[in-house]
């Protein structure tokens, strides 16, 4: 696919912006557009001169505070100056996101040391880390302006209150003036809070953007890191497109100050060629067969092999990180990358019933799979060629197009890489182990059919196959007698259990038709219970 460079380590640019002064400044602003509102309230000759703007102020006033607000910055003007951050620990969840342990642990001994300044050179090198100063200056510099600016709009709100005690042009001019001074500063407030919110947006993401660092800032401090670490740095630095590929941002809030870390890539001095496995079908007495690689992107050196989970960054060259090479390699995959006879790899086969045309981005070419005739075209500036074709293809772009059943399928403008197809690959399957009986077919004469048609190969086997038809005779008798003994035992069980039931029922009923006698006296009447009512003679009656 082409040369491709791999990653050696990291190198972290940091940089702060301290909010603490700009969310003062906002405060000392709204403390003078109230100074402002109160000294024209009871000026009417002036109140529809300037109503236009206090709305305009207003609408900037509200749209800093939002601002801070989905920043997620608690902010209010009756706090103390240092209650201006009472949540930075949900802020800090928020804004970095999952970090690797080892970058984490970098991150916070780095933090440690700007906020003790402690910025020497040897600590920078051994975390691996450069304090752009810079940006730090610039963004103070922003703040110091408004600051300035501020003390300008405060002597002039005093001035005005001053020649609100006369009425006449001069004070219409004097209050303008300060409206405008307070809307140019609300506006520079406003886009330093929307620029803040830009790249706490794309940190969260992980992307770079101008609003983290200038474009000309992080062009002068990889220009710098070049100078010392040479073509080990693989970014190209005019090109914004390529930096956003590979640079890795992150950022946190402490002590009211946003850091932010830009990392990017220290490669290794070896050149690397990428290559991709891709499993196209081939052909073999079995039909179409392929081989499935492990992993499809790999990184080759004369005889050092890395393969790789992930495809790798595209730039003028290809640029691939060291989290995503993977530790083993199979031998097959190691057989086919250095042009050896693939033996170690196995064959599968495959079901390839219709015609089939497939795009390979990555050589820029189409394959071509048509197990039956059928005709393609290409179509190119000046004429028409159709061929038919039966097999397996490549088609490269030559500038023009593909035309398959009535569609046009395009090439990519441009492709670096280039296939490379093996011509020593012996397609093997294991054989199939086999018994040694033979199968002969007969013509079905059913007085003549033979019990076993399975002949034997050896006189011995013959043998064997009589003899072991014996002990089975003898296991089907045993079988036989068994089950007629439990058929037999089971019969007994239920006779005998018949009997003693009816044994019993009998011996029940036998005890209730007794009748217990009881002693009774010569003049004492028949008990009604023991004898039946009977008519006495000559009392019947018809």
């Amino acid at each position: 696919m082409g040369s491709a460079k791999l990653q050696e380590s990291t190198h972290t640019m940091v940089h702060y912006y301290d909010l603490q002064p700009l969310l003062e400044e906002l405060d000392g602003l709204n403390q003078q557009f109230k100074s402002i509102k109160e000294a024209t309230a009871n000026k009417t000759h002036l109140g529809k001169e300037l109503e236009n703007y206090n709305r305009i102020v207003s609408y900037l006033q509200t749209s800093s505070q939002d601002k801070i607000n989905t920043i997620n910055f608690s902010y209010s003007p009756k706090r103390t100056k240092r209650a201006f951050f009472p949540q930075i620990g949900s802020i800090v969840k928020t804004i970095t996101g999952n970090l690797d342990s080892t970058d984490a642990e970098r991150y916070d001994l780095i933090i440690q040391n700007i906020l003790k300044n402690e910025n020497n050179i040897q600590k920078q090198l051994d975390l691996q880390y450069t304090f752009n100063n810079e940006a730090v200056k610039r963004f103070e510099l922003t703040v110091q302006n408004i600051q300035h600016n501020e003390e300008i709009l405060r002597n002039k709100i005093l001035q005005l209150g001053e020649v609100f005690t006369e009425e006449g042009i001069s004070a219409l001019m004097i209050a303008e003036d300060a409206f405008h001074q307070l809307v140019t500063l609300y506006s520079s407030l406003l886009s330093i809070l929307q620029d803040v919110e830009n790249s706490l947006t794309f940190c969260r993401a992980k992307i770079y953007h101008p609003s983290i660092l200038r474009p000309s800032e992080l062009h002068s401090e990889l220009e710098k890191l070049k100078s010392t670490h040479g073509n080990k740095i693989p970014l190209e630095i005019n090109n914004i497109s390529d930096l956003q590929k590979l640079l890795n941002v992150d950022c946190r809030i402490e002590n009211s100050k946003i850091i932010y870390f830009i990392s990017f890539p220290i490669n290794q001095d070896i050149q690397y060629d990428l290559y991709f496995l891709k499993s196209i079908p081939s052909l073999s007495e079995l039909g179409f067969t392929t081989v499935i690689p492990k992993n499809h992107y790999f990184l080759k050196s004369g005889s050092s092999i890395k393969p790789l989970n992930d495809i790798c960054e595209q730039g003028s060259s290809f640029q691939c990180f060291q989290k995503n090479v993977v530790n083993s390699i199979k031998e097959c995959e190691r057989q086919i990358l250095q042009g050896e006879k693939p033996e170690s790899c196995k064959y599968v086969t495959l079901e390839i019933n219709e015609n089939h045309i497939d795009f390979i981005p990555q050589i820029n070419m189409f394959i071509v799979v048509f197990p039956h005739r059928e005709t393609i075209k290409m179509e190119f500036e000046n004429e028409i060629e159709i061929k038919e074709l039966q097999g397996i293809y490549l088609i490269e772009s030559n500038q023009g197009n593909l035309i398959f059943r009535n569609q046009v399928l395009k090439f990519l403008s441009r492709s670096k890489g280039k296939p490379t197809i093996l011509s020593n690959v012996n397609v093997r399957f294991d054989k199939e182990k086999l018994s040694n009986l033979k199968i002969r077919l007969e013509d079905l004469n059913l007085n003549e059919v033979k019990l076993n048609q399975l002949i034997p190969n050896t006189e011995r086997e013959s043998q064997s196959f009589d003899n072991s038809v014996k002990p089975w005779k003898m296991v089907n008798l045993f079988t036989f007698f068994s089950v007629i003994s439990l058929i037999l035992i089971v019969t007994i069980r239920m006779f005998f259990w018949r009997y003693i039931s009816k044994l019993l029922r009998n011996r029940k009923l036998k005890q209730e038709s007794n009748i217990n006698m009881l002693p009774t006296s010569v003049d004492s009447p028949p008990n009604p219970g023991l004898y039946p009512k009977i008519s006495l003679p000559g009392d019947a009656k018809f």
